[in-house]
């Protein structure tokens, strides 16, 4: 299932060449065409388009450029917050949301990096090529996260911006799984989101749980307890923080996966997202 998973990069993949192709991807390897143009002196004679050459006489040459499939950075976010949960935890689905996203960008040739963060970045992976690299970071992500508090983006932003700006493999997509319940002042988050925008693609896993969703409405005010920082203060009963309408004004794609859906129910909300993407490119 996983494996048709349409994952469509919106900005343009560079090449190795440093010619730049548009990003929606399908083949795996080998080269991608700029054009063609007649023979000239100095040209090698294996340049020479033997199909068009025996159909036509004419003598073409097939301009090519390497195939190079997606560099994807995933910024995962392990801190207080997504340790809580109703159905499980954030923490928990999460962790299995990224081993099936993992296996859907792998098995379509590209190379993944993950970097999990908190208030410092806790874990940059090597560049993951394979599914068994892929369940060893899995692995070793499962029993990072406990006792953690507190979330900061400046470091991670910092280190996702090296990484797509480097000349030899840039990041093309940036995904980013979080609960995205930061501390305030949010707008610095959604401010260097933005900076972050304008040097490669970036998306949004947003992963919720029902305790969040499923407070009723009521008049007066609560008394409530930051996961993230343990400050607790007063807000009003009908207030609330909305990451999806932010990430939206910042021109993020994103979408939201409860802990409650499962494995195919996720795969859906995925393939609408990068569905909506393509068509709208």
């Amino acid at each position: 299932m996983w494996k048709n998973l349409p994952i469509n990069i919106r900005q343009r993949v560079r090449q190795r060449t440093g010619f730049r192709l548009p990003g929606r991807r399908t083949a795996v390897r080998g080269f991608t065409i700029k054009g063609m143009r007649e023979f000239e002196a100095g040209d090698s004679s294996r340049a020479l388009s033997r199909r068009h050459y025996v159909r036509s006489g004419e003598e073409l040459v097939i301009e090519k450029f390497p195939e190079r499939n997606a560099s994807i950075l995933i910024l995962f976010d392990i801190s207080a917050s997504v340790h809580i949960g109703g159905a499980r935890k954030k923490y928990q689905a999460q962790l299995d949301l990224l081993y099936q996203f993992g296996w859907a960008c792998l098995w379509k040739g590209h190379r993944l990096r993950v970097i999990a963060f908190a208030v410092e970045v806790e874990l940059e992976s090597p560049v993951i090529t394979n599914i068994s690299t892929l369940v060893d970071v899995v692995d070793r992500l499962a029993v990072l996260g406990e006792g953690l508090c507190g979330t900061s983006h400046h470091d991670v932003f910092e280190r996702a911006a090296s990484i797509a700006g480097h000349p030899g493999h840039p990041a093309d997509l940036i995904c980013i799984i979080s609960d995205f319940l930061f501390p305030f002042p949010r707008q610095d988050f959604f401010r260097d989101l933005d900076d972050l925008l304008d040097m490669a693609d970036v998306i949004a896993l947003v992963v919720r749980d029902r305790v969040e969703v499923a407070m009723p409405a009521m008049a007066g005010a609560l008394l409530i307890r930051d996961a993230e920082s343990s400050v607790t203060f007063w807000a009003g009963g009908t207030s609330g923080f909305d990451p999806v309408k932010e990430l939206d004004s910042c021109g993020v794609d994103n979408c939201v996966l409860m802990t409650s859906q499962s494995r195919e129910e996720w795969f859906e909300v995925l393939a609408d997202l990068f569905t909506i993407r393509l068509e709208n490119s």
